[in-house]
Parts: structure tokens; sequence; C-alpha cells
């Protein structure tokens, strides 16, 4: 059996483990001269952790990562407007050391870099790959971790197209001292139709990020970018301006997801994982723990069942309604929290504020929930 993973980001790094853990046979195709990752932060949950213990890098992520304590929502001046119920938190962890722990177990004769993908072509029993380079390779199955811009999913569902949230996302790690009350939480401001949020990596580092209402593909002054940034928060509370200063690369991207559909996940001898398939605004911070579970329940299936056509029909009938609940509550909580209108954004705080913690714990639970993996 010849098998093929395309993508050296998360799910397909996360999908290498997974078939390793379970002795299934894979080459990886990456297209850069070796794994990273430019970015900033990223937010492990705990049911993307319970999954990376069981194969064996649970250790690595708690050395490497920050355990978050708390979630809380608060004002511009820092003033709570809700604290989310989270009983085993998770962890923050800068996205290259996340790569590093997920890329640095791979056996390296497995993997083959400089190899972006051209073209395919998607037969009953079959699939050719046509690298850039010139080189031609046919696999019985080929897994696409190809992301949110996916060659195969544009081929295969032309259907399921990108979907712009209206809104852009600016993100870095800050080197500097802050307040205790930043130290354990993930915080979140909103106010004046933006969002702010902190996570600390941490004592004295932290991953932010910034969203606005915007046009897709405005482009920003490199050269006044922070002082731009600050002057969008002016209003809010002054570490906001000393997390801003005091960041070496900020990032900017649009916030785009895939709306639920109803596609299953392979076609043609080709399986679909993470943004590829179900790629989500980050707004719940679960893109990449969602790439994990999509890895583990699909290897596990393969290692139980083997390489077959039910096996990937189970994969997406466990998968899709947690993945469909995530990317419409995530799409949902993006609009939410960005209100021109002063009275309804002082009406969904008070919402936020008084709503029975029941509520909030339910939600959190669906987004931990591992229980379908014992069916």
């Amino acid at each position: 059996m010849k098998i093929g993973i395309i993508g050296g980001g998360i799910s397909g790094l996360a999908l290498a483990n997974c078939f390793q853990h379970f002795s299934i046979e894979y080459t990886l195709f990456e297209k850069s001269s070796r794994f990273g990752e430019v970015g900033a932060g990223i937010g492990i949950s705990e049911s993307a952790y319970t999954i990376l213990k069981k194969i064996g890098l649970g250790d690595e992520i708690k050395a490497k990562g920050y355990f978050i304590e708390d979630a809380i929502i608060v004002n511009k001046d820092c003033e709570t407007i809700r604290k989310l119920p989270i009983k085993n938190g998770g962890f923050c962890i800068h996205r290259a050391e996340l790569i590093n722990i997920l890329s640095y177990k791979i056996d390296v004769s497995n993997v083959k870099f400089d190899a972006e993908l051209d073209s395919f072509v998607a037969g009953n029993d079959s699939v050719k790959l046509t690298f850039k380079n010139g080189v031609s390779e046919e696999f019985d199955y080929v897994f696409a971790c190809d992301g949110i811009n996916s060659i195969f999913r544009k081929q295969l569902f032309p259907q399921v197209k990108k979907r712009y949230s209206g809104q852009t996302i600016w993100r870095g790690i800050s080197t500097c001292k802050l307040p205790v009350n930043f130290h354990t939480a993930y915080l979140e401001f909103w106010g004046e139709n933006l969002r702010f949020a902190t996570i600390p990596l941490n004592k004295t580092q932290y991953y932010w990020y910034a969203c606005k209402i915007s046009k897709e593909n405005i482009q920003d002054n490199k050269a006044t970018l922070k002082t731009d940034l600050k002057n969008l928060f002016k209003g809010f509370c002054k570490e906001i301006s000393e997390l801003i200063d005091s960041t070496e690369l900020i990032i900017k991207n649009d916030m785009w997801d895939l709306k639920p559909h109803k596609e299953h996940w392979h076609k043609n001898n080709v399986v679909f994982l993470g943004d590829a398939i179900h790629a989500t605004t980050p707004n719940l911070a679960q893109g990449g723990c969602q790439a994990i579970e999509d890895a583990f329940t699909l290897s596990k299936l393969i290692h139980t069942k083997g390489f077959s056509l039910e096996t990937f029909e189970d994969y997406h009938k466990l998968r899709n309604q947690k993945v469909n609940y995530i990317v419409k509550q995530s799409w949902n909580y993006g609009k939410i929290s960005h209100q021109n209108n002063k009275l309804l954004e002082f009406i969904i705080k008070n919402i936020f504020k008084y709503l029975p913690n029941g509520i909030f714990e339910k939600q959190y639970q669906k987004l931990i929930d591992l229980n379908y993996l014992n069916e």
C-alpha cells in the first residue's frame, strides 16, 4: 500500500505522527525546504492535548506550552464581562514550537521536502501526483492536508468555496512585563466594535491578536503599523499599547472559513483533513485542535478497519457533526462580538454577563468531547 500525505503543517504532521503511532506507512510531501511556520501562538485544547498524550507528545506540549487557567471576556478597561467555564483549561504554545514537537519524531526518510504539488489525477484505484519540480508519483491513497486553499478541494469539490467573515486579524508575540492577572488567563477585550486578546506563553511573553471589521485584502503600511494599531485601540487599557510596542513581528490575515457543507470528506481515494475540508475562523481557537482530532480519528479507524470506503465514511460521520458545530459557533461568535450599534453592543454584553453558566458549560463540553472515539 502506497500512501501520500500532502502538506507539512499541523494537520499533515499530526497525521504523520498518528500513522507512526499505529504503524501505518506513508510519505509526507512538504513544499518548503524544511518544516516551519511563520506564525504567532496557538491554543491546545483539553481534547487535543489528550490526543497528543495518546501518541506520545504530551510531555513535550506540557514542557513547551503554558497552562491557561481561565478564559475571561473583559471590557476595554479590563473589567470582567464574563468568566467562561473551562475545567481543565488548555495550553498556549508558539506555533513554531508546536511544529517542532510534531516534526521531531518524524522519520526523515518518510519526508520529501521542496515538493510543491502542481496537479493531480484521481482515478478509482489510485491518485497520480505531479510536483512543480517535475517529479510524478502514483499512490493508492492520498491525504489532503493542504489548507484552506486546497488544490484537491478546488478540483474535487469546486462548489465548496471560501467564505469571508468581514473581519481581519493581526497577531503577534510580545515580550514585556504585565500585571499578574495577565499571567494565567486568556483575556479577550471587547469594545468600540473591536476585539483584542492576550494569552500568556510564559510570565514575560504573550501571544496577542487584534480584530476589526474590514474589507478583504486591505494592505497595512508597515512603517506605521504599530502606531496605527495603537491608535485603533487607544481607548483601551494601557497594557494593549505596551503589547503592541514590544512586538517584533506583526502578522495580518483576513478571516475566512468554509461554510458547513454536505460533501463527504473523501473522493476518488483522496481523503481530506483540517482546513482543507472544514476551515473555521479562529474565534474559538479550534482550527489546529480539530485537525489533530481528524488525524487521530482517521488513523485509529484505518488501524482497525483498513483502507476502505467504509473507513472513510465512518471518519466523516464521526467528525462531521462536531466540526460543523464549531464552524457555526465560531462564525456566530465573531459576528456577535463586533457591533456598530452602541445599544446592541450594550445588550449583547449584558446577555453574556447574565446568561446561566450552564449554557457556556454545555458549549465547552461540546468543544472538548471525545466520546465519539469510543463508537
